[in-house]
C-alpha cells in the first residue's frame, strides 16, 4: 500500500511541475511619455532576448504585410535614437519601422539552445516621431514549445493588446509601452507574434521592441525528485519483503 501511495504522489508531483510550463497571465500595460532612458534599456540590456546577434534569437520576420515606413531591422538593433544626435529630430522615418495595417512580425526564439522555451517577464515597445506617429496599437501573441504554430493572445486593452493614442498624452516625441503579467506573461514560449494596426488611420513608427526574460531552466530539480521517489519506492518494496 505504501508503494502505491508513493507512486500516486510521484504522478501528482510530475503533473504539477508539468502544469508550471505554458501558464499565462493577463497583461498589465503601463505608459511612459518621454525619451527611452529607462534603466536597462540604454545601452541595450543583455537580458533582451531578441537583440540582433543574441544567442536567444532565432529569427525576426515580417510574415504578413509590408513596411510602409523604414525597415524591420530597426525593431531589434538596440538603437533607440536612429543614429541621430538629437532625439527631438526623430522625424526621419527610415530610422524606425512603420508597419502596414494588419502587418504581422513573427519572432522565433532559439529553442535549440533552450528546449523548454523561455520565460517572458516583460515587453517594452518604443515608438515616436512627431505627435501623429507615436500612437501604438498592436496585438501580442505567443506560442509554446509543445505547439509552436498555435498562438495564444495576450489580453489587454479593448481592440488590441496595446491600444494607445499618442495624441492623448501631449506633445512628447516618444511613447513607450510596457507589457507585464502577474509574473510572468508566459512560460515555455517558443515564438512571439506582433500584429500591428493603424490607429485612427495614422501611421506609427516603432523604434525598438525589447523582450525581457530568460530560458526555462533544465528540470534538474524534477530529476532529483524522481530519483528520491524511486529510492523511497525501493525502500518500501524491500521493507514489505
Amino acid at each position: 500500500m505504501r508503494a502505491k501511495h508513493f507512486i500516486q504522489m510521484a504522478v501528482v508531483m510530475m503533473v504539477v511541475v508539468g502544469l508550471g510550463l505554458g501558464t499565462a497571465q493577463a497583461a498589465t500595460i503601463s505608459w511612459w511619455n518621454g525619451y527611452p532612458l529607462s534603466p536597462g534599456l540604454v545601452p541595450a540590456s543583455s537580458s533582451d532576448l531578441i537583440n540582433a546577434g543574441q544567442s536567444t534569437l532565432s529569427s525576426i520576420v515580417l510574415t504578413t504585410g509590408t513596411a510602409d515606413l523604414g525597415s524591420l531591422d530597426k525593431l531589434n538593433d538596440a538603437d533607440f535614437w536612429g543614429g541621430l544626435p538629437d532625439p527631438t529630430s526623430w522625424q526621419t522615418y527610415s530610422n524606425g519601422f512603420g508597419p502596414s495595417d494588419g502587418a504581422i512580425v513573427t519572432v522565433a526564439l532559439n529553442t535549440v539552445a533552450s528546449p523548454l522555451g523561455y520565460v517572458i517577464d516583460s515587453i517594452i515597445t518604443t515608438t515616436g516621431a512627431n505627435t501623429n506617429e507615436k500612437s501604438q496599437k498592436f496585438d501580442l501573441w505567443y506560442s509554446l514549445v509543445a505547439d509552436p504554430d498555435t498562438y495564444v493572445l495576450v489580453t489587454g486593452d479593448v481592440g488590441a493588446t496595446v491600444n494607445r493614442d499618442g495624441n492623448s498624452g501631449g506633445g512628447d516625441p516618444v511613447k513607450q509601452s510596457t507589457i507585464t503579467g502577474d509574473s510572468p506573461i508566459a512560460t515555455g514560449v517558443a515564438k512571439l507574434r506582433f500584429q500591428f494596426y493603424k490607429y485612427s488611420g495614422r501611421d506609427s513608427v516603432y523604434r525598438e521592441i525589447d523582450v525581457f526574460g530568460a530560458p526555462v531552466p533544465e528540470p534538474g530539480t524534477l530529476a532529483l525528485l524522481v530519483t528520491g521517489l524511486i529510492g523511497l519506492l525501493c525502500y518500501a518494496w524491500r521493507k514489505r519483503k
